[in-house]
């Protein structure tokens, strides 16, 4: 598509940079509102008794659920360090909003304070990953025009599955961690990565699904020793979390994990013509053009490779958010899809020397 020199003059004056960078925050802001509001209004998130906040701030919620208490303490710790006539003010402050905000009924805590900082974390969590993501896919395609647009892209693509009704409260946050996770092995940023990792597997114990990733990633790029040496670190940080969650909670009930391949299977075989036309449809879109895709990315699809195989097997039937850990590697992969499909509009002559790849991006 050939588009007049004009709109190229226009596209790098100081005037529409900052025009665009504003219009783009307050975008991705606005989506991640509108994400949140979602998540906590419309699913399960806290409804189902099992699931409710009160037993997740104090630790008696079932399993798996405990093992991932990291949003729910974090959302805690800001509740105990808000001083009490703070809380007051802002809970009157806020009480004209609370049925936008909330799910009616979220009222069982002594502090409403609470849901509100639940949201305030989810929604910075949604946030983050898609600057994340958006940072990830520059990284991996950086002449690539549609990444200025991955932030809000990333948003987009959530509606479709909290409009399901299903949700998490430790979701957004697994979205962010494996975003930094992701960014920072694309980065090759080996200690900022264990960090993140820790985190991640106090989110949710999926987070070992980026260790794959890794491991596929950094097979012929390190020396063989940092690379048994790392694999290690995350196999030992995963342990530690998990086995000294089951530890700490041995008497909390609930099962430790669910087999689902038969319903799964079952399920499967219930669907429709159109259904099945359109996850084929959904496939080209992450995985069309797969060879001329930036070997990163080639790399990292190890990661929605061992997601399936756990979903398969793992998961509830139909409850897609399951493939949230996929999102920071499928998104990149979808956006340079539709490049490809809208077709590469010409360089002008004045662009300048070309921008070296990083290196994640050979």
């Amino acid at each position: 598509m050939e588009w007049p020199a004009g709109v190229y003059r226009l596209a790098r004056s100081p005037f529409f940079r900052r025009g665009f960078v504003f219009g783009k925050c307050l975008l991705v802001f606005l989506l991640a509102l509108g994400v949140e509001n979602n998540q906590i209004r419309h699913t399960l998130m806290l409804v189902e008794e099992r699931v409710q906040l009160p037993k997740y701030f104090d630790g008696t919620i079932e399993h798996p659920f405990v093992h991932r208490m990291l949003t729910p303490q974090l959302s805690r710790l800001l509740l105990e360090l808000t001083p009490p006539s703070v809380a007051d003010r802002i809970e009157t402050l806020m009480r004209p909003a609370q049925d936008w905000l909330l799910r009616p009924g979220l009222t069982d805590l002594e502090r409403p304070l609470a849901y509100y900082w639940v949201f305030v974390v989810q929604l910075l969590s949604f946030v983050g990953y898609a600057w994340l993501v958006e940072r990830i896919t520059r990284r991996c395609a950086p002449h690539s025009r549609l990444a200025h647009f991955a932030a809000p892209l990333a948003l987009v693509a959530l509606f479709p599955i909290i409009e399901g009704h299903y949700g998490h409260l430790y979701d957004p946050t697994s979205l962010l961690t494996m975003a930094a996770l992701v960014d920072a092995i694309t980065a090759h940023r080996h200690g900022w990565y264990l960090i993140v990792f820790v985190l991640a597997c106090c989110t949710k114990e999926t987070a070992v699904f980026a260790s794959v990733g890794y491991a596929c990633y950094f097979l012929d790029r390190l020396p063989p020793a940092k690379f048994v040496r790392m694999i290690v670190y995350q196999a030992g940080i995963f342990s530690a979390v998990y086995v000294g969650a089951l530890v700490l909670y041995a008497e909390n009930p609930g099962g430790r994990m669910f087999f689902a391949l038969p319903e799964q299977l079952g399920w499967l075989s219930q669907r429709t013509i159109t259904e099945a036309v359109c996850f084929l449809v959904l496939m080209l879109v992450y995985f069309a053009r797969f060879p001329d895709k930036p070997p990163a990315l080639q790399r990292l699809t190890a990661i929605p490779a061992v997601n399936a195989l756990f979903f398969l097997a793992m998961a509830n039937p139909g409850e897609w958010r399951n493939f949230y850990e996929s999102l920071p590697v499928l998104i990149p992969l979808a956006i340079l899809n539709l490049e490809a499909a809208i077709g590469p509009g010409p360089r002008p002559s004045h662009d300048g020397p070309e921008t070296p790849l990083s290196p994640s991006g050979n």
